[in-house]
């Protein structure tokens, strides 16, 4: 190679490093294109391009190609490429690997194809540790999860190096808490957190993958164990790592704006809405900062702000949901009730009477209560009785109204959220896209 060349790109000087190689020199030329991938990849694939023009059986330069595709979307050029480079080395894990990635990424109707390259792959090199992992994960997609464990766990038994380790737990842990088994994944999550401990003095980019095990105990621990502040210390401190994190990777970005998310979600279940409040309107300044918008993060501000009787600022946000996700049927759900709310419609009765679980007691109880006093009028009319108390009457007026205020509330509450969906429809089809 070039030691010009080789200088150049060292020094992240890519563009230079590309006048210094030959036209038809393959190894700079491969190198060259290998540093544009990250910076720019359409650069990277014209190389790419050039190098398969010299070259058409350069197995490296169709993975590389492969790569590059994928970066820029473009999936099914991707596959084309990937098979390509197994068709002139078939004996590759990594291209295996590589291709069974893609078409996980492809969707549930491509996971038997990456079934196919991941048992290739396996059967190639049976003690590939990362291979079971990324077949894990496939499984694990797919819902398979006996598998899925089988999976990881043979991956922790071929001794992975440490921070591949880390990262084999996290999955194992994301495994039982979506299987439901929760102590299983806790532990998971916690043996992630010590390794990774361990390694952060060594290894620096281990934080990232620290931060995310904190914050997936955090998940759990909020979400399905309801130990709140346990979520908020675990919570807090992946906020911490992801702070330190970011100065060196910017697209950690999006992770951290998650991680305060879920922390007003934890403290908002924790009837703290101010605080949640903070935590959201955080997420939201974060996500701005990298021009995304979070629909699930304004709704949850909206809903903070429901619970502080801030009627017109929760609304401001379920719409503002709705402008980040047309679709969000959560968005129009909020909105409606907010928007009834705000008009007077009351839903709290409704709401309680829909949630009680003595729902169902309360009106058998009624029912009977409303029964036996129309027996007894029967009876008594049949007995042509003069006079019947009015305290009777009373009683039967009483449990009939019980009985159907809930059904009346229905009917007004329908009628509001119909108004207002002809306003804000979440399915209505869109026949024209604009630019």
């Amino acid at each position: 190679m070039n030691p010009e060349v080789r200088e150049l790109i060292e020094k992240k000087r890519i563009s230079e490093a590309l006048k210094f190689a030959g036209k038809s020199d393959i190894e700079d030329l491969y190198k060259v294109g290998e540093a544009f991938l990250q910076s720019d990849p359409i650069k990277a694939e014209k190389i790419l391009r050039r190098i398969l023009e010299i070259e058409p059986e350069n197995d490296s330069a169709h993975k590389k190609l492969g790569d590059c595709l994928h970066d820029l979307g473009r999936y099914n050029e991707a596959e084309s490429e990937f098979k390509e480079a197994i068709m002139i080395k078939p004996d590759d894990v990594e291209y295996h690997c590589y291709l069974a990635n893609l078409l996980v990424e492809l969707g549930s109707e491509r996971y038997k194809d990456a079934e196919k390259e991941f048992e290739e792959a396996l059967r190639l090199k049976p003690d590939d540790y990362w291979t079971h992992n990324d077949f894990g994960v496939l499984l694990h997609n797919w819902k398979r999860y006996y598998e899925a464990e089988r999976e990881f766990r043979e991956g922790l038994r071929l001794k992975p190096k440490k921070s591949d380790e880390v990262s084999i737990h996290i999955n194992l842990g994301t495994l039982f808490e979506e299987w439901g088994r929760y102590k299983e994944a806790k532990s998971e999550y916690e043996k992630a957190i010590a390794i990774s401990r361990e390694l952060i003095l060594t290894k620096p980019e281990v934080a990232k993958d620290l931060a995310r095990a904190h914050y997936n105990l955090g998940t759990l621990l909020a979400g399905k164990l309801k130990s709140f502040d346990e979520a908020k210390g675990e919570f807090k401190e992946a906020i911490r790592i992801f702070y330190e994190a970011i100065k060196n990777e910017p697209e950690l970005a999006e992770e951290l704006a998650m991680v305060h998310n879920n922390l007003g979600a934890s403290v908002c279940d924790s009837e703290k809405y101010k605080e949640a409040k903070k935590e959201f309107e955080e997420a939201i300044r974060i996500n701005k900062g990298v021009k995304k918008e979070d629909s699930l993060v304004y709704i949850n501000l909206g809903d903070a702000y429901g619970k502080l009787n801030c009627v017109d600022l929760a609304i401001e946000n379920f719409k503002n949901a709705l402008e980040s996700n047309p679709k969000c049927a959560d968005a129009y759900q909020n909105l409606i009730r907010a928007e009834l709310i705000k008009k007077g419609v009351g839903l709290s009765w409704w709401d309680w009477w829909q949630t009680s679980r003595s729902k169902k007691w309360i009106g058998v109880f009624l029912g009977f209560i409303l029964g036996g006093a129309i027996i007894y009028l029967g009876y008594l009319v049949y007995l042509d009785y003069q006079r019947i108390h009015p305290n009777l009457l009373i009683l039967i007026a009483i449990a009939l109204f019980l009985l159907l205020s809930p059904g009346i509330q229905y009917f007004k509450v329908k009628a509001g959220f119909l108004e207002l969906e002809a306003r804000y429809h979440p399915y209505q089809e869109v026949r024209y896209r604009k630019m």
